[in-house]
């Protein structure tokens, strides 16, 4: 076991711990570029995944922190949504068990791995930030506000 996560450098820099010590600053810390990724393929067939990947991606959006790289773990957070949801249904219409001939009670499969995909979900979104104590760990610039003027002349240039 490694032990803990390391933090990022700008969680580090929010938090003051560069003023003591700033020659532990990560100078080769990759950046990743802010927006929305492409839907994948597995996601855009999938109607439920589709629905989770534009939701999840808003609420990234929102928050300020989608960005391109997120592309794999919004696949498989998504992926993993809708398989949940599918057997969360099979076994909601009382496929949970079935009795052997000798009497004895045997769990269906759908039940079992109903709990691997929520226990899958919840992992990734610690990962991405989505759950209250993964967010109180985040630190994020606020948005300034837009000057009305500074878009008025944005879109007077992009009409030239």
């Amino acid at each position: 076991m490694r032990g803990r996560k390391p933090l990022p450098t700008a969680t580090k820099e929010a938090s003051g711990a560069y003023t003591k010590d700033p020659q532990r600053r990560n100078q080769s810390e990759p950046t990743a570029t802010v927006g929305f990724p492409d839907v994948p393929p597995s996601v855009a067939s999938d109607s439920v995944a589709r629905e989770c990947w534009d939701r999840t991606t808003k609420t990234l959006d929102d928050m300020g922190i989608l960005t391109v790289a997120d592309y794999a773990i919004l696949e498989a957070y998504c992926s993993s949504y809708s398989q949940w949801k599918w057997l969360s249904e099979v076994v909601r219409e009382g496929n949970c068990a079935t009795i052997t001939g000798s009497g004895s009670l045997v769990s269906s499969p759908e039940s079992q791995q109903v709990h691997k995909y929520a226990d899958r979900m919840i992992k990734l979104l610690v990962e991405l930030g989505l759950t209250p104590s993964a967010r109180s760990r985040l630190h994020v610039a606020k948005k300034e506000d837009a000057d009305p003027f500074v878009e008025f002349l944005n879109r007077r240039m992009s009409e030239n």
